[in-house]
Parts: C-alpha cells; structure tokens; sequence
C-alpha cells in the first residue's frame, strides 16, 4: 500500500463525507479550518466510534511494540464498528 502523509486542508471538508481525528489536538486544528457550521458534523475523534470506550488514540510513537498494538487493536474494532454504521 503506498501511502503519502500530509496536512489537512480546507478543501478537504468538500472532498470528504467522514473526518476522522486521533486527538483532540488535530481535532481543534482541523475546526479551526472551517467557517461553514455545515462541515462540523463531519468531524468526530475517531474514538468516538469504539465500541471499548471514547478518547483519544495514544500515539505509539516513542513506545514499545506493545504500544503499537495497543493501537492497532483500538483502531481496529473502531474501524470495524463505523464500517458497520455505515453501512446502515
């Protein structure tokens, strides 16, 4: 899978359905972008999908392997349930 890593941009609210933060620190960055009360819906912590509980996702960076599964295993399950809302 290749993958390029970039900025949110403004013209992303136009270009995406579902805006999905880790933080709460990308989360307030990413409203600050927008002037339109329209786009504020589609802005949710990703977490807020997760059947286990709502917050931020940890940044693994700096950790240990054990970190990076703990991440992998939260996004996982969330993703898994908002596949499922959306689909209904």
């Amino acid at each position: 899978m290749r993958h390029l890593g970039r900025q949110f941009s403004s013209v992303d609210f136009d270009a995406f359905d579902v805006i999905l933060p880790m933080d709460k620190s990308n989360l307030n960055n990413i409203l600050q972008l927008s002037n339109d009360t329209s786009h504020l819906k589609k802005v949710k912590l990703v977490r807020e999908y997760d059947p286990n509980g709502q917050g931020e996702v940890p940044d693994p960076y700096y950790g240990t392997d054990k970190d990076f599964q703990e991440v992998f295993d939260i996004l996982d399950r969330t993703i898994e349930n908002l596949i499922d809302e959306l689909k209904t």
